[in-house]
């Protein structure tokens, strides 16, 4: 994502990169540990960390052109924050018991409204739409909104001074090449 061809890909803070770790990707990373090691039993998160992981994060790998460079630090940093959570919600989705058995907690999670029992909880359901869509929107909104005050507003005189300084709006805006 952030290229220099004598970078060693260590210190974000010193290329003034640092900016790109109040991402919408590390929100939604951060909302998948949060499902995965507190709340796995939930079906209303675990259906809100699926929306927002197969929804923005998994767009961002083409909108940032990600892609696996081995040697590239940087790179798979990126494609991995992006990657990696519709990957383990997936395999959660679709194989639960098999996934669990690696877990310190099962997935019960049932595949159609066949398979539901006590045991299992179906994640998608017609009353989960608030949770599918609408939940999933309404935080990448307040997290724009609190992105753009962020940038824009408290850091904005700073950001504006030193053009160094990058992140996801000035990234994508600019001409890289």
């Amino acid at each position: 994502m952030m290229h220099d061809d004598d970078d060693d890909g260590t210190d974000c803070s010193q290329h003034k990169w640092h900016l790109f770790m109040i991402d919408y990707c590390y929100f939604g990373n951060t909302l998948v540990m949060i499902y995965l090691w507190a709340l796995p039993q939930s079906a209303r998160l675990f259906t809100i960390c699926y929306a927002i992981s197969c929804g923005p994060l998994f767009w961002a790998v083409c909108l940032f052109r990600n892609s696996l460079v081995f040697h590239d630090v940087d790179r798979m940093t990126s494609i991995y924050i992006h990657v990696s959570p519709p990957l383990v919600l997936y395999l959660i989705r679709w194989h639960p018991e098999e996934l669990s058995a690696h877990w310190y907690t099962p997935f019960k999670y049932c595949i159609s409204d066949d398979t539901a029992t006590d045991d299992c909880q179906l994640p998608y359901t017609a009353s989960s739409f608030v949770y599918t869509a609408f939940v999933p929107v309404a935080s990448f909104i307040a997290h724009s909104l609190l992105y753009f005050l962020v940038v824009h507003v408290v850091l904005g005189r700073k950001l504006k001074e030193d053009k160094r300084y990058l992140y996801s709006f000035r990234y994508l805006l600019e001409n890289r090449q």
